[in-house]
């Protein structure tokens, strides 16, 4: 059976992990220091490299001692998803343009 954070892994993107250091101010090499992971794993996990899940965990640990919190699917479950309805709004004429125009056939 797998372990709560191995639920809660699947949903930390590499945007978030990225976002997750960059708001705490910490450099590579200082999560690198704090977690135990190398500069370039980390550099990999932020860019959307597959990692193993030990390596997210770590990360993670990290965030959280520090306050950073990720969603789980149990809380997800009770809350309400938020949108900007006039960016949704706009990006769904663009993505209606797009199609109308029918460029997106023709190959390069």
């Amino acid at each position: 059976m797998k372990q709560l954070w191995e639920f809660i892994l699947h949903m930390i993107t590499a945007s978030q992990l990225k976002f997750s250091r960059n708001i705490l101010r910490l450099s590579t090499r200082e999560l690198c220091a704090l977690s135990g992971v190398s500069p370039a794993t980390i550099s990999r996990a932020e860019n959307g490299a597959d990692v193993k899940y030990s390596t997210i965990k770590k990360l993670a640990k990290v965030f959280e001692s520090k306050g950073i919190t990720y969603p789980t699917s149990k809380s997800l479950k009770h809350q309400g998803v938020l949108v900007d309805f006039d960016d949704s709004h706009n990006q769904s004429c663009e993505t209606k343009n797009y199609l109308s125009e029918g460029s997106y056939l023709s190959r390069s």
